[in-house]
Formats: structure tokens, C-alpha cells, sequence
């Protein structure tokens, strides 16, 4: 028996259901939105842009760094754009005009070569250091550091133009340019001028070509 009122009653059954539906969903969008700016919504599902929510954790992130670790960040969010990782400790770039990784750390590390300074800005190319020149490169400057396996270099400093200058004058260490004394001598002269709101030729940028290839050396198995 077909009744008319059973037929109302399951016709309201099936709006309350979908008005109960697009309120839940509603409610789902609007706290994503809420928590997760920059999310675009198509249908129902959310598609968030990391860039923006990058944007807005870096600054979240740096707040709480000294000074200079503050300065840095926003010296190079400014050149390189937004950092690709970010961590309570460390924001990082990869692949950032010449680098091959620019970090820029929250806690320093004291170095008082050629002046004393806080090393909070590493930043490495790629680079194949020959056996025989490593100890002259780190006695040069002991925050350089080279990773044979991965053929990688990289420079710490207070500045991207203090890892200019170092990379720089270590290429010339390994072309035979300079001796590891002269290259400590230009360095500190360097430095002073640098000091002096002066822009020497070797911080300007890298005075030697960045191989595109692959440099890295994994060695060979002995058993």
C-alpha cells in the first residue's frame, strides 16, 4: 500500500541527511582553512601550498634565534626565496643560485679565523678535492669542509661573502695559485676590507666554474 505520508516522512529523512552532511562539511572546511591558510579547496578535498605555509613557519621558526641568526635568514629569504626544509634548528636551500645547500643555523659556532666570528651560514658546491690537497685546504681555514664520498665543499662563515672569499682563495690552494700562508694573508687582508663595508673581487662570487657534473667519490670495496 503506497502511502503518502511515509513517502513525506523518507523524503524529510533524505534532507536531513544531506543538510547534516554539507553542515559536517562545512564545518571540516572552515577548520582547515582555519589551520591550514593558504589550502585551496576543490569539492571536498584540500590541496595545501606548502610555499605559504612555509612562509608562515619560518617566521614562527627564527623568532626564537639570536640576532644574528635572524639577520642571516632574512638576507637570504630575500636573494633565494623560501627555504625548502625547515627545522627548530636549521632552515635549508637546495640548489640556490651557485650552492649546491645554503644553511643557516639557529646555535653558532665560534671562529676566530681570520677575526673573530660566529659561523652560522654554511653553504656548499659541488667540488672534487684532490687526496692530496685536503690537509692544505683545512689548514687553511678550519671551516671548510669536504665530503670525498658525496665530492661536495663547503664554507661556514658570517656572511656569504666570507664563503666567497674562502672557497675562492681554497680553489687557488688547489690550483697552485697561492701557498696555504698567502691564502691565510689575503683571507685576513680580505676580511679587513670587508670589515670596512669594502667589497673585494674574491667575495663577490665564485672566481672559478662549478662543475655540473657529478664529482662525488664513493671509493672502492676491499672485501
Amino acid at each position: 500500500m503506497d502511502l503518502p505520508y511515509l513517502r513525506d516522512m523518507n523524503t524529510m529523512k533524505k534532507s536531513l541527511i544531506v543538510s547534516l552532511l554539507l553542515i559536517s562539511s562545512a564545518g571540516f572546511l572552515g577548520i582547515s582553512a582555519k589551520y591550514f591558510p593558504g589550502a585551496h579547496v576543490y569539492g571536498f578535498a584540500q590541496a595545501v601550498d606548502s610555499s605559504v605555509i612555509e612562509t608562515q613557519n619560518v617566521q614562527d621558526t627564527i623568532a626564537g634565534w639570536g640576532p644574528e641568526s635572524q639577520q642571516l635568514a632574512a638576507q637570504m629569504i630575500k636573494k633565494y626565496g623560501n627555504p625548502q626544509e625547515i627545522t627548530p634548528s636549521m632552515i635549508i636551500w637546495y640548489n640556490n643560485g651557485v650552492w649546491e645547500k645554503t644553511v643557516v643555523y639557529k646555535q653558532a659556532m665560534e671562529h676566530d679565523f681570520p677575526v673573530q666570528h660566529n659561523d652560522l651560514l654554511e653553504q656548499t658546491i659541488v667540488y672534487r678535492l684532490p687526496i692530496d690537497h685536503i690537509a692544505d685546504v683545512t689548514t687553511f681555514d678550519g671551516s671548510l669542509t669536504f665530503r670525498r664520498t658525496s665530492g661536495e665543499l663547503s664554507s661556514a662563515g658570517n656572511s656569504e661573502a666570507m664563503n666567497f672569499l674562502a672557497l675562492n682563495l681554497a680553489n687557488d690552494i688547489v690550483t697552485h695559485n697561492k701557498t696555504v700562508v698567502q691564502a691565510r694573508t689575503e683571507f685576513t687582508n680580505d676580511e679587513t676590507s670587508l670589515i670596512a663595508h669594502q667589497q673585494p673581487d674574491y667575495a663577490l662570487g665564485l672566481r672559478f666554474a662549478v662543475s655540473p657534473t657529478d664529482n662525488a667519490d664513493p671509493d672502492a670495496p676491499t672485501m
